[in-house]
C-alpha cells in the first residue's frame, strides 16, 4: 500500500511537471523578463565551452543557487541533477552516490581541480555528506563517459568543484558569514573572505557543523541519538606575476590548501530476522587533506595556454566501537599525488586543441580486525599511473555546430596500457530554438587497492572493468528562453564491472560479465510569471544485470537481473515565487520522489518501495547585506529510506542569518 501511494505521488509529480510547461506555453507575454540562462563549463573539454555547444549532458549549479536553496552539504547539493542518485545511511553518515546507476568508483570528484576520490576505502567511495557546501563557487556535474579527459574512474561521469576566490574581486577585503540553528540541536556557521590586492589574490573560509543527530535505526534499542561534528577549512592564494611581457601574456601561479574534519555515530546492522538496525555505541572519524601548487603561463596573445600542476589528496577513516579504536570495520589511509601538463593550443577562432600527460601515484594503509583469522589483517601497498590525452573541438556552421574527438593512453602498472577514446557533438538548428546533443565514449577502470587486497574482501584475480557509454538529446528553447526542455537518452554498458558477492558467510570483490544502465533524463526550466519559475526533471533508468551472469569467482548471481540500490524513478522539482510587492522576499517549494523495483540493500521487509518528500524555504533580507532565511524540511513527516533501512530525517526546522561585507 505505501508503494502504491510512493507511486501515485510519484506520477502526480510528473503530471505537475506536465502541467508547469503547459503553464509556460500559454503565458509567452512575460517573456521580457527572462532570465539569461547562458553558462559556460570547463569540465566538459577542460577549456571554457558554452553551455550550448557541449555535447555531453551537464548541469551547472552556482554559488546564487545554493545559497537560495540553503544548501548544507555537496551531498545536497547534487542529489537534484537529472541522472544522480544519492543514497546515505543517515545525516552525516557515509553516502554513495550514482551516476546514470553506475556507483563512485566510476565518478571522478575534482574540488578545485584536485581528485579527491578515496584511494583506500573498499569502493571509492567519498562521503558527500561531510563536504560543506558554503564556500563552493560552482559545481559542474558532468553525465556519461569521460574517461578520455579524466582518466579512470571517469566512465559514469565527472563532478567538478570551484571555490571561491577573490582573483576577479574588486575588493581588496570582502566577504560573508552565517550562523545557523536548527532541529536535532544544529548548528552550522561558516565565513569566507576574499580579496584582491594589485596582483594579489585570496580567498579562504572555515565552516563548522554541529547537530545531537538523530536515530538512525527509528526505535531499535534505547533510541539514542547519533551526533555529528564537521569542520572545514580552506586557502586559496595566487598572482598574476607578469602580464604582456614580450610573447608571455600571462604568468599566473596560485596555490590552495584544503582540510576537513569529520566524526559521526552511527548503528549496526543486526543479526536478529526481523530488524535490520540496532542502537550501537559505533562512530567514524574521517580526515581529508589535500593541497596543489599550479603554474598557469599564457602565450602569443593567447594561442597556446599552458597549465602545470602538482596536488597531493589524502583520506582517512577510522572506525570506533565504545571509543575504542581498531575494531572489526578497519582503518584506512589513503593518499594521491598528482603531476600534471596541460596545453591549450587556440590557432584560429572556433577550434581548440587540449592536450597533456599526468602522472598519478595512489598509496593505501588498511587495518582490519575481525574475530577469526580470514577477517583480520593488514597491508600497504602503491601503484602508478601514467596518461597521456588530446582532445579536438571545432565550430562550424557559423558556430551552430560543435564537434569534439579525444582519445587517452593509459600506461597502468598493474594492468599495462589502455586506450580511450571519446566524441561529441552539438548542432543548433537554426531558426527554430532546437539542439541537438550527442557523446560516445569508452572507459577504462582498474580494481583499487583495496579491491585487490584487502583482507577481508579483497580478490587479487580481479580484472579492470571496460565501459561504453553513449546518449542522445534534444533540447527545445521557446518564448525567448522563457522555457527549456530537455530530453536525453542514454545506455553504458561494462565488461568485468566489479562488485561484492557473498557465499558460505564469506563476501569478496568479484568481476561480473556484464552489466547494461539505460534510460532517459527529462528536464525543464521555466520562467512562469514575473513571480514564478520553476525547474524540474524527471529519470527513468534500468541498471540491470546481464542474462548468465556469473562472477569471476564462479557464482551465479542470476540472468537479468535489476543491479540493487538504484531507484527506477527519480524526480525533482522546485517552484521560486519572488512577490513582486515585496522585492526582498525570495521563497521557494521543492519536491523529491524516487521509486524502487527491487530491495534497495539488504532490507529485511521485503520489497523497499519509494518516498516522496516536500521542503519549503524563504529568504529575506532585512537591509543591504544582511538576510534572515529558514526551511522546513520534510514538511508531512515522512519516514523513508535511501539506504537500507537507514532512518532519515523526519519534520525538522532551521533558521539563519547571512551577511556580506
Amino acid at each position: 500500500m505505501q508503494n502504491d501511494l510512493s507511486r501515485t505521488r510519484l506520477r502526480t509529480g510528473v503530471a505537475l511537471f506536465a502541467l508547469a510547461a503547459t503553464l509556460a506555453h500559454a503565458a509567452p507575454a512575460l517573456a521580457e523578463d527572462a532570465e539569461d540562462l547562458g553558462k559556460m563549463v570547463i569540465s566538459a573539454n577542460r577549456s571554457a565551452t558554452t553551455i550550448d555547444q557541449v555535447g555531453s549532458a551537464v548541469t551547472v549549479i552556482t554559488a546564487e543557487e545554493i545559497e537560495k536553496k540553503q544548501k548544507k552539504t555537496l551531498m545536497e547539493v547534487i542529489q537534484e541533477v537529472p541522472g544522480v542518485t544519492v543514497n546515505s545511511r543517515g545525516e552525516g553518515k557515509t553516502s554513495e552516490f550514482y551516476i546514470r546507476g553506475m556507483p563512485s568508483k566510476n565518478i571522478v570528484v575534482l574540488v578545485d581541480g584536485i581528485n579527491v576520490n578515496e584511494t583506500s576505502t573498499t569502493g571509492t567511495m567519498l562521503n558527500l555528506g561531510t563536504m560543506l557546501a558554503s564556500n563552493i563557487e560552482r559545481v559542474e556535474v558532468l553525465r556519461g563517459n569521460q574517461s578520455t579527459l579524466y582518466g579512470a574512474n571517469a566512465s559514469a561521469g565527472v563532478i567538478s568543484i570551484t571555490t571561491k576566490t577573490g582573483r576577479n574581486s574588486a575588493k581588496a577585503f570582502g566577504g560573508s558569514a552565517s550562523v545557523e540553528m536548527g532541529s536535532y540541536n544544529t548548528r552550522r556557521e561558516s565565513g569566507n573572505v576574499y580579496g584582491r590586492v594589485g596582483r594579489f589574490y585570496y580567498g579562504g573560509s572555515v565552516m563548522a557543523l554541529d547537530s545531537h543527530g538523530m536515530d538512525t535505526s527509528r526505535g531499535s534499542g534505547p533510541n539514542e541519538n547519533d551526533p555529528i561534528i564537521g569542520r572545514q577549512m580552506d586557502l586559496k592564494v595566487g598572482a598574476d606575476l607578469i602580464e604582456k611581457q614580450g610573447i608571455l601574456d600571462l604568468l599566473n601561479v596560485e596555490a590552495l590548501v584544503r582540510s576537513s574534519d569529520y566524526s559521526a555515530d552511527g548503528d549496526s546492522t543486526s543479526s536478529s530476522a526481523s530488524t535490520y538496525l540496532v542502537d550501537s555505541a559505533d562512530s567514524t572519524v574521517s580526515r581529508t587533506r589535500a593541497g596543489k601548487l599550479a603554474v598557469n603561463a599564457d602565450l602569443w596573445n593567447g594561442l597556446l595556454k599552458n597549465a602545470f600542476s602538482v596536488a597531493e589528496s589524502r583520506n582517512s577513516y577510522d572506525y570506533y566501537t565504545d571509543g575504542v579504536r581498531k575494531n572489526a570495520n578497519g582503518n584506512y589511509d589513503g593518499k594521491r599525488d598528482k603531476y600534471e601538463y596541460q596545453g591549450t593550443l587556440t590557432p584560429v577562432d572556433g577550434h581548440a586543441f587540449v592536450f597533456g600527460a599526468d602522472h598519478a601515484r595512489e598509496s593505501a594503509a588498511v587495518e582490519v580486525n575481525g574475530s577469526t583469522p580470514a577477517s583480520r589483517g593488514r597491508y600497504k601497498d602503491s601503484i602508478n599511473n601514467d596518461g597521456l590525452f588530446a582532445n579536438y573541438q571545432v565550430a562550424l556552421l557559423d558556430k551552430s555546430l560543435t564537434l569534439t574527438f579525444g582519445a587517452r593512453q593509459d600506461d597502468h602498472e598493474t594492468f599495462g596500457d589502455e586506450t580511450t577514446y571519446r566524441t561529441t557533438a552539438s548542432y543548433a538548428i537554426p531558426g527554430i530554438g532546437t539542439r541537438v546533443h550527442a557523446s560516445y565514449g569508452t572507459g577504462f577502470n582498474a580494481p583499487t587497492l583495496s579491491m585487490l587486497y584487502h583482507p577481508r574482501y579483497g580478490n587479487a584475480d580481479l580484472k579492470p572493468e571496460e565501459t561504453r557509454g553513449m546518449d542522445l538529446g534534444v533540447e527545445k528553447t521557446l518564448f525567448e528562453e522563457r522555457l527549456i526542455l530537455d530530453v536525453t537518452g542514454f545506455k553504458n554498458n561494462t565488461r568485468n564491472e566489479i562488485t561484492t558477492v557473498t557465499s558460505g558467510g564469506v563476501t569478496k570483490f568479484t568481476n561480473l560479465t556484464s552489466t547494461r544502465v539505460f534510460g532517459v533524463e527529462t528536464s525543464a526550466k521555466a520562467v512562469l510569471s514575473k513571480e514564478f519559475d520553476l525547474t524540474a526533471n524527471y529519470t527513468y533508468q534500468q541498471p540491470r544485470m546481464n542474462s548468465s551472469t556469473v562472477s569471476s569467482t564462479g557464482i551465479v548471481i542470476g540472468g537479468d537481473t535489476t543491479l540493487p540500490n538504484r531507484p527506477h524513478h527519480q524526480f525533482n522539482a522546485t517552484l521560486g515565487y519572488d512577490p513582486e510587492d515585496i522585492p526582498d522576499l525570495k521563497t521557494w517549494v521543492q519536491t523529491r520522489a524516487a521509486d524502487w523495483h527491487r530491495d534497495n540493500s539488504n532490507t529485511k521487509r521485503g520489497k523497499f518501495g519509494g518516498y516522496t518528500i516536500w521542503n519549503l524555504g524563504a529568504d529575506y533580507m532585512l537591509f543591504d547585506g544582511v538576510s534572515v532565511y529558514g526551511r522546513i524540511e520534510n514538511l508531512f513527516n515522512k519516514t523513508y529510506h535511501t539506504k537500507g533501512e537507514y532512518g532519515q530525517p523526519g519534520l525538522s526546522g532551521y533558521a539563519g542569518v547571512r551577511a556580506e561585507f
